[in-house]
């Protein structure tokens, strides 16, 4: 029995002390050792420990068990009792334990958890991260000991050349990226590959004057036909004539000067639009004397004789698909555009030899084709700017764990947010923690809380409450609640303690809320629930009759977005509050003595806007990183404080 006893305690209890000293958690601070093994040794020292009877429990069985879980309601003394735990476990193993590994899902319960080490002595703590808004944590921030460690000139040498070189890579890398997500590509990047494709259109676009020719080509317009080439048709300013030169020089017969079309049908294509009215004019000038408006019906043919510079374009229309019903004239382009807006599939487009034969979709969608083969050619560039950016990163982690490394191993304590964790793998696998403490283990997902565990961990204590808040699931259909299953936001705790397969060590007495709160969590929840007798004489509340008030109201919330959950709104709920809390200051209250807390995000937003001018509100970390994901500012006023919190992320 007793060899059975001696494989149930964590491993590396073998190479600790015979005897454990309990000194911490004694009332006169004595020293006051038993043996590890024997429970009546423990039972004996629990009348002179300063925890009560299920806190004494609880960490008994966190120091006689490998894997040891501690539930409890709301102001049972979960962090005080893991306080103590880790205390009593360095007091007691000193260096050799190596460093706790505390994990928790936010910052703010982190914080909240080395803050409250610190408070009963606990020294060589080091934060991991740098999120912390609290000033006593700031000062244990792995930064800090970077910064007071006098620097080894070898250990610089190898950071500055794995920083420049993770540097060149990114920045190497983020050229190419833009180079390959970017879909609005120049003319010389891409026509190489059209003339490919679509080498009679790559020649025309080429001839166009202007050094990217896309921009226009894509919105209807048509290439003014300048160049520098000279000539017999050359002006005096060596400028090419093209053969609408003749407009300029009042010619109206603009046939008996530069001859037929090359092409009589430049442009056409089945209108898409079920009629359009079109201003047809005799000649290319805005004069309504001498233009026409005529009607175009679906299925009407309507070519495009000529262009003319860069408004006017010359047609042929017959009427009802007579031959002998034919008005030639001259369209604005922009009317004319609009005649021709065909969507003809790609495998059409590839084999048109004419860029003007092309509404504007089709162009766009000629565009895209030929950068979709561009962008092709960048990705083994990519792949290879990849890898070069990974492997420095790998080198620069390396480089910083191995500094990082030489202080976290003589810490006694290591603080890190599970996200923290996950990210730096490789820091944590080295420092090989025997023991994991996970505090608000109810709110961590599983993934995360595995995350945390290497080869090298002996000693775990989840410390938690299953019954409050579930780690979060932006997707329902993964929730417990949907009942599909999958039960994502099931944390490790909540599997374990229900599935009576380790026993759970649970808190009864607790020590926060007066007697007409706590019956409301007893009655529901927590039937063996104790009140701790300092409850018991907290003064009523002053100016009201009964201390506790459920309102009902028949004012509903307003809600503007599909995420109900973050913004609805009650603004009567809030003038309510308001003038609630204003009673209470007349009655003598302070603001730090006022706390408001609220279910949705989007009444957060509406309690903050509507109380800063006149308060100073203090809202805990997680809520300040809510509102900031919305787009709020979290400074304050200066006003009286009040405490501000959103129950989704209440710590």
């Amino acid at each position: 029995q007793q060899e059975q006893q001696q494989q149930q305690l964590p491993r590396y209890y073998a190479d600790g002390p015979i005897l454990m000293d309990l000194q911490p958690i004694m009332k006169r601070n004595e020293a006051h050792h038993i043996r590890i093994q024997d429970g009546t040794e423990w039972e004996a020292a629990a009348a002179h420990s300063n925890l009560d009877g299920s806190q004494f429990r609880a960490l008994q069985g966190a120091l006689t068990s490998p894997i040891s879980l501690i539930q409890g309601p709301p102001g049972t003394g979960k962090s005080y009792v893991g306080v103590q735990i880790v205390r009593t476990l360095l007091h007691n193993f000193g260096d050799t334990l190596g460093p706790v590994l505390c994990v928790c899902y936010t910052n703010h319960a982190l914080d909240q958890f080395l803050e409250d080490l610190m408070d009963v002595g606990v020294d060589k703590i080091v934060r991991v991260g740098g999120r912390s808004r609290r000033e006593r944590v700031q000062q244990v921030q792995i930064d800090q000991l970077r910064n007071a460690v006098p620097n080894n000139r070898q250990n610089k040498s190898l950071y500055g050349k794995a920083r420049g070189k993770l540097s060149d890579a990114a920045d190497d890398l983020q050229h190419f990226a833009d180079k390959y997500l970017n879909s609005e590509y120049t003319w010389e990047e891409l026509k190489n590959v059209a003339m490919m494709e679509c080498y009679e259109i790559s020649e025309m676009l080429s001839e166009w004057s202007e050094s990217d020719p896309l921009p226009q080509w894509l919105k209807g317009g048509y290439p003014s036909s300048e160049s520098n080439e000279s000539g017999s048709d050359s002006d005096r300013g060596g400028r090419r004539r093209n053969r609408f030169d003749a407009l300029d020089e009042g010619h109206e017969d603009l046939d008996s000067k530069i001859g037929p079309s090359d092409d009589d049908s430049i442009l056409e294509g089945e209108p898409m639009i079920t009629q359009a009215s079109v201003l047809v004019n005799n000649e290319p000038k805005n004069n309504n004397n001498n233009s026409i408006n005529i009607e175009i019906a679906k299925g009407e043919k309507v070519f495009m004789l000529s262009k003319v510079r860069q408004k006017w374009a010359k047609i042929k229309y017959y009427k009802n698909n007579q031959e002998e019903e034919v008005i030639v004239g001259y369209v604005e382009q922009d009317k004319l555009t609009k005649l021709f807006e065909t969507n003809r599939p790609l495998e059409e487009l590839l084999l048109c030899n004419n860029p003007y034969n092309l509404s504007n979709t089709e162009r766009r969608t000629l565009v895209k084709y030929w950068s979709s083969l561009v962008s092709s050619d960048y990705v083994e560039v990519l792949k290879s700017k990849i890898k070069g950016a990974h492997d420095a990163c790998e080198e620069f982690s390396e480089v910083r764990n191995l500094a990082d490394l030489g202080l976290l191993q003589n810490c006694s304590v290591i603080g890190m947010t599970t996200t923290k964790v996950s990210m730096m793998q490789t820091l944590v696998q080295s420092l090989k923690p025997k023991v994991l403490v996970v505090e608000e283990a109810g709110e961590v997902l599983e993934a995360h809380l595995l995350s945390c565990l290497t080869k090298d961990t002996q000693h775990l204590i989840m410390i938690g409450d299953h019954y409050q808040l579930r780690p979060k699931s932006e997707v329902y259909e993964l929730q417990v609640s949907s009942k599909h299953g999958f039960d994502l936001d099931k944390s490790l705790f909540e599997r374990l303690a229900l599935g009576n397969t380790l026993p759970i060590h649970t808190l009864s007495t607790q020590r926060r809320m007066r007697p007409e709160i706590s019956r409301l969590i007893r009655e529901s929840l927590y039937e063996y629930l104790e009140d701790h007798e300092c409850v018991a004489s907290r003064e009523d509340v002053r100016g009201v009759q009964h201390n506790v008030y459920f309102v009902n109201h028949n004012k509903k919330e307003n809600t503007n977005n599909e995420d109900e959950t973050k913004l609805v709104k009650n603004k009567h709920e809030v003038d309510m509050i308001m003038g609630f809390t204003k009673y209470l200051l007349h009655q003598g209250y302070t603001s730090k003595q006022i706390t408001i807390i609220t279910p949705y995000v989007g009444q957060l937003q509406l309690f903050k806007a509507a109380m800063e001018d006149e308060f100073f509100i203090l809202l805990n970390d997680a809520d300040s990183d809510e509102l900031e994901k919305e787009g709020e500012n979290t400074t304050t006023s200066t006003a009286h404080p009040s405490n501000l919190d959103n129950n989704n992320n209440n710590s």
